[in-house]
């Protein structure tokens, strides 16, 4: 789990988004999507 959390850091600090998915989340995957469009409609991408 820490070199999960340090991969994210460097992901993060590269100003890489990251929006994390679990196997709950695989069995909503309009919910999913909504979260990752909503990530992707930050202000950063606009």
């Amino acid at each position: 789990m820490a070199r999960d959390r340090r991969r994210l850091n460097e992901l993060t600090a590269a100003g890489w988004t990251v929006v994390i998915a679990t196997a709950a989340d695989l069995r909503d995957p309009v919910a999913l999507i909504a979260r990752i469009a909503a990530a992707l409609g930050s202000r950063r991408y606009v």
